[in-house]
């Protein structure tokens, strides 16, 4: 009798289980980025304070991402790295899903990465 209703429990709970089951596709975003360089000051700077990055990182907290102080210290407290642009702490906190980093675009993750790709210039 144990074995029935064990049986019966199982078969059941599995059934459940493979129903409840649901699948979405996550479709890439395009991203398309301009053959010209970059620019920080018109183009990566103005993300952080768009997306709401300033209401922790305004001199509080490291990095300070205010637009007027934000490449100083991000190029200052190590969070670019030239060399292997993709290991960069701020690329790898915007990607992670760090703070308000959910509210930044695709397209200006792409933009961050690609100016420190080209050297993290000042421009």
């Amino acid at each position: 009798m144990k074995i029935r209703h064990l049986t019966t429990l199982f078969l059941g709970l599995l059934l459940i289980g493979l129903v409840s089951c649901e699948y979405v596709t996550i479709e890439p975003n395009d991203v398309v980025l301009p053959d010209e360089p970059v620019s920080f000051a018109t183009q990566v700077a103005p993300v952080f304070v768009n997306a709401g990055c300033t209401g922790c990182h305004s001199g509080g907290n490291a990095p300070d991402l205010r637009a007027d102080k934000s490449y100083n210290s991000l190029t200052t407290g190590n969070y670019v790295n030239v060399s292997d642009p993709a290991s960069s702490e701020i690329v790898m906190k915007i990607n992670s899903g760090h703070g308000t980093s959910n509210t930044i675009s695709a397209t200006d993750k792409a933009l961050l990465l690609k100016w420190i790709e080209e050297g993290a210039n000042n421009n």
